[in-house]
């Protein structure tokens, strides 16, 4: 549903996208395939090293990955 709301609001997803940086002060993601996008809200949902986490953490985080979930 959430998806479906999105699209319908005008919102691109990128599925299955290679992130290679982040720019957190001008808004833009370079992938791997050269394309450089930018957008008002980026959401990095990969995994808790992700290089997003890594453009917006001030220091780097330590991680406990579980079974269904990974929590600091």
């Amino acid at each position: 549903m959430t998806h479906e709301l999105a699209a319908l609001a005008g919102v691109k997803v990128e599925y299955s996208s290679k992130v290679v940086d982040v720019d957190v002060k001008e808004g833009t993601v370079t992938l791997a395939d050269g394309r450089r996008i930018t957008a008002d809200l980026i959401v990095g949902a990969d995994w808790p090293y992700s290089i997003a986490r890594q453009a917006i953490a001030e220091e780097k985080e330590e991680f406990e990955i579980g079974p269904y979930c990974t929590y600091s």
